[in-house]
């Protein structure tokens, strides 16, 4: 890698941890580029090489977490290998705690909770697709976003409770909650776990 890239990463990093930040600080709304970029320590013009508005910097910060989610979690976008159980996926948020608050919390923070959805509604419709999953009345579009949505809410809860619960007990709640109804409805059988 170049010194320009790890430059380039290292800036890009920066933004978003000062975006991270400032969004618990205030609402997204009413956030500026010119904030963003002095909590950076970087200049409006760096800024503006890296992203055309602070809308593509938040899509990139959502997309950074939810890759490195992917990665950890041994799922590949293209090519996924195995399911990915639910525990995981608790373990993964129990440990990054503080972004998926921002991520998840969707109060006051209408578009970081829509565009997580939308990512969350992928790496479903990925778990559908490694599954074969479908269904002859319903598009699996809205399965995933049900699975998300769902998934979504009870992370919510989990979190503003201050994770009473460890993953594992979280996993059956969401398997009795969600998991179980959607095989059903997709015809996946019981023995076959991962995110349904």
């Amino acid at each position: 890698m170049s010194t320009d890239d790890r430059r380039k990463r290292r800036t890009q990093r920066q933004l978003v941890e000062a975006l991270f930040t400032l969004i618990q600080e205030k609402d997204y709304a009413d956030l500026t580029v010119q904030e963003i970029a002095e909590r950076a320590d970087v200049g409006r013009a760096t800024f503006y090489m890296h992203y055309r508005d602070k809308d593509a910097l938040l899509d990139d910060a959502v997309m950074v977490e939810y890759r490195q989610m992917a990665d950890t979690l041994g799922m590949s976008r293209d090519d996924p290998t195995r399911p990915v159980p639910a525990r995981l996926l608790f373990e993964y948020v129990s440990r990054r705690a503080s972004i998926f608050r921002l991520l998840v919390g969707g109060l006051g923070q209408t578009r970081v909770y829509f565009r997580t959805r939308e990512v969350l509604t992928q790496f479903v419709m990925i778990q559908l697709r490694f599954h074969r999953a479908e269904t002859d009345d319903m598009p699996l579009e809205w399965v995933a976003l049900h699975i998300a949505g769902s998934l979504l809410t009870l992370l919510h809860g989990w979190l503003e409770a201050g994770m009473p619960h460890p993953p594992e007990v979280m996993e059956h709640y969401y398997r009795r909650l969600v998991g179980d109804g959607v095989r059903a409805v997709l015809g996946i059988p019981d023995g076959e776990r991962g995110i349904l």
